[in-house]
Order: structure tokens, then C-alpha cells, then sequence
């Protein structure tokens, strides 16, 4: 098929705002005792925009120890495609409301598929884009990995991340083998619905990983947080859901996953807000080829500041419509995990995504076949899991996959 026409890039955009949506899929003066750090959060939790905190300073080497990495939705898809991709490195996982490794790449013959749903495309779509052409890994993160989960072939995923373990894109495969994976899923979510996670586990377990599978009753697409602000089964800004055990008890996702990668920790104590920092993500990688923004958060406890403190460190992604510039600091605030940082010495980093209007400089012709990419058009600051920045998103060799890393080994050194 003749590649796409100038005019359906317009119905393209109108396309990556419905999956965005879908998606939904996560700032900061500076404490005078934390030299060449950065400024320690002055904004409330509804603030929106990194723009409007201090500037920020230097991050800096504390040699962390084990580092492992979770995320919400696309950053839950991240945050896997960085333990396969990285499993030298990450001792574990954890995701909510994420997916299997590769998915968007392929999973059924595509245009079986294209035809199969064109009438549900051409809903987000309108008709004329379809019948111009949608990219492949669109295509597949709508209609399989999201809302069609049941037709995801675990082979597939398997044999890719085989492939590029071949290709030398992603570390031995056998690093996987007996680390834990936290897995979290809301029955009730309408985004990523539940079968999903049991793909991933699969997937997981085909590699040795200790997976730990829960399905939180009655959540929607957000993360579980004692600290959030929407009810259990809400979907919506800024994902971050209060819910309730039959028990009373609350669901604490940051502190479930955390147990599962550390195993026995000290009871969760209260955050330090003068511990949360910004940070310049520019002064360690080129933010803008990554589609990242220039900022990012750490939570930084006071046993951890010293080059010899021996902290563990943990990344946390946030998913769209998460990040700073649409929600401030509220994920990194709210999301739970600074308090069981704070009474067990662990660093956690929060990377930011960055909005994107435009083409990546490593995206390709937008062609529906294999090698198809989104075009760099990421309007609510999602992960790239659907190749919006080049067809090797899976791999060591992906801009952001790239980018995390070496924020990862700059705090380790």
C-alpha cells in the first residue's frame, strides 16, 4: 500500500488522541543540608507543570544498590521492556495496568486484524484514515493489547525478546530467571482490561521469573494508593485510586510491589516532603531525542545522601496524562512508594516523559506493515510502548529504554 497522504496525518493525530485517552496511562526547593541535588517540592499535590517549581541542580552519584523498576499502564509496559531489556541490571519489576514485552509489534497477521476491527477503527479513526492506512503498532495496542487481550500470543512475545537476545538488543534472557515480578490488574478496568496481566505472567514464567499475580477487586485503570484522591473504581486524572479490602484494610500497590522486590521491609512511615527533589534529566541525556522532558523527581531520604549510604534505588514510571506537565507532582507525591522509601532507605527516581506534537527523528515512513512507528505523536506524555519513537522501542538501543539506563548507572557509580 502506497504510503500514507499528507491530509491523514490529521486523522493519524486524531487516532493517537483517542489512544492516548485510552492510555491513561506521572516537582520541586532545594534542602540546603542535600548539596548538588536539588530544590525539595513547594507545590501541592494539584499543582500541574514542572515549569512552575525553582530551578533545578546537579543529581549525584550515591553508588545505589539493587535497582528494580515499576510503572502504571504505559509505564508498567516500560518498565517491563527495561527489566527484559536490562535484566544484568534491574533485580525486578512491577506493573499496574501494563502488559506483555513487544505486544504492540505483532500478534496476529495484521491484516486479518485491520479488517476484522475496521469498523472500530474507523470510529477513533474516521474513514478516511483508515482506508489510507494506519500503523501497525497502533493498530495492534487498541485493538489486542488493551481491549482484545485474549488474542495475544505469548509465543510471540516470547520468540521476539528470543530474537533480539540473538540480535545482542537486550541482555541474556537467563538473567530473568528467579527474579520477582510484581504484577497488579483492576477487574474492573476499561484501558487494559484483566487478561492482559495474565499474558504477562505467562510470558514471565516461560523465562523463570517469580511472578506474583493480583487482581485488586473493583479498581479501575489506576494505581491502588492509600494517598489517592479518586474512589476505587474511577478512571480518570490523576490514576491514582483509594481502595478498600473486604477487610477494611487499604490497597497499598507501591508497598506490595516494593515487598515483592525486596522482600521484608520496615513498616511505611511517614515522606519527608522536603526529601522530594527535581532534578535536570538534561544533565545526564539528550531529554528532547528521547521525548522526555527536561525534568524529572527523585525522592531522596536524608539516610541517603551520602555517597556510602548503600540505598537501594527503584525507578517508577508514570503513565499518560501522569507526568509533571499534566499533573505536577502528584505521582511522584501520592503514588505511596515515598513512604516505604523513607523507612527503608530507598531512593526512588521518577522519570518524565515528555509531551510530543511531532515527528521523532527516529521514527520511519508510516507504512502498515512491520516496520511501521506513530510518527513521534505522543500528545499526553506517554512511554513508548507503541513505537512512537522508532522501531526498536523494545530494545537497549530505544531512545528512552537508553535514557533511564543511564540515569540508573550515573546514581549507582
Amino acid at each position: 500500500m502506497a504510503a500514507m497522504k499528507t491530509p491523514a496525518r490529521l486523522f493519524t493525530a486524531l487516532l493517537f488522541f483517542q489512544l492516548n485517552v485510552q492510555f491513561n496511562v506521572g516537582c520541586i526547593q532545594k534542602d540546603k543540608h542535600a548539596p548538588n541535588v536539588a530544590h525539595a517540592a513547594t507545590t501541592s499535590s494539584s499543582s500541574r507543570g514542572i515549569a512552575s517549581l525553582l530551578e533545578p541542580v546537579e543529581l549525584r552519584s550515591i553508588r545505589a544498590r539493587q535497582p528494580t523498576v515499576s510503572g502504571v499502564s504505559s509505564g508498567g509496559f516500560m518498565a517491563i521492556q527495561l527489566f527484559v531489556a536490562h535484566s544484568n541490571t534491574f533485580e525486578g519489576a512491577g506493573t499496574f495496568a501494563g502488559g506483555i514485552y513487544g505486544c504492540a509489534k505483532g500478534q496476529k497477521d495484521f491484516m486479518t486484524l485491520f479488517e476484522d476491527n475496521k469498523k472500530s477503527l474507523m470510529a477513533v479513526l474516521g474513514s478516511r484514515g483508515v482506508n489510507e492506512g494506519a500503523s501497525r503498532p497502533t493498530i495492534q495496542s487498541i485493538e489486542v493489547c488493551m481491549q482484545r487481550p485474549s488474542l495475544i500470543d505469548v509465543d510471540f512475545s516470547v520468540n521476539l525478546a528470543r530474537q533480539n537476545e540473538a540480535s545482542g538488543v537486550i541482555d541474556k534472557l537467563t538473567n530473568l530467571q528467579n527474579k520477582p515480578v510484581a504484577i497488579f490488574q483492576g477487574d474492573l478496568d476499561p484501558t487494559v482490561l484483566a487478561p492482559s496481566a495474565e499474558k504477562l505472567d505467562q510470558f514471565l514464567k516461560r523465562f523463570g521469573s517469580r511472578t506474583r499475580l493480583t487482581m485488586v477487586s473493583g479498581l479501575g485503570h489506576a494505581l491502588p494508593s492509600p494517598k489517592g484522591s479518586l474512589a476505587c473504581g474511577t478512571t480518570g486524572s490523576p490514576f491514582l485510586a483509594k481502595c478498600s479490602r473486604q477487610d477494611g484494610s487499604q490497597v497499598d500497590g507501591a508497598g506490595e510491589v516494593l515487598r515483592t522486590l525486596y522482600g521484608q521491609l520496615r513498616a511505611r512511615t511517614e515522606m519527608d516532603p522536603q526529601s522530594l527533589y527535581r532534578f535536570s534529566q538534561s544533565q545526564l541525556i539528550n531529554a528532547a531525542s528521547a521525548t522526555m522532558s527536561g525534568e524529572g523527581f527523585v525522592y531522596w531520604p536524608k539516610a541517603c545522601r551520602d555517597a556510602n549510604s548503600n540505598c537501594r534505588l527503584h525507578v517508577a514510571l508514570h503513565g499518560c496524562h501522569q507526568n509533571g506537565d499534566a499533573v505536577g507532582d502528584e505521582f511522584a507525591r501520592n503514588a505511596g512508594y515515598n513512604e516505604w522509601a523513607e523507612a527503608n532507605g530507598i531512593v526512588i527516581l521518577y522519570p518524565n516523559a515528555a509531551v510530543s506534537q511531532m515527528a521523532h527523528p527516529m521514527s520511519i515512513p508510516f507504512k502498515r506493515d512491520d516496520r511501521s512507528s506513530s510518527f513521534g505523536y505522543n500528545p499526553n506524555g506517554c512511554w513508548d510502548w507503541f513505537a512512537y519513537t522508532g522501531a526498536f522501542y523494545t530494545t537497549q538501543e530505544a531512545p528512552q529504554i537508553e535514557a533511564i539506563k543511564k540515569m540508573v548507572d550515573f546514581l549507582m557509580k
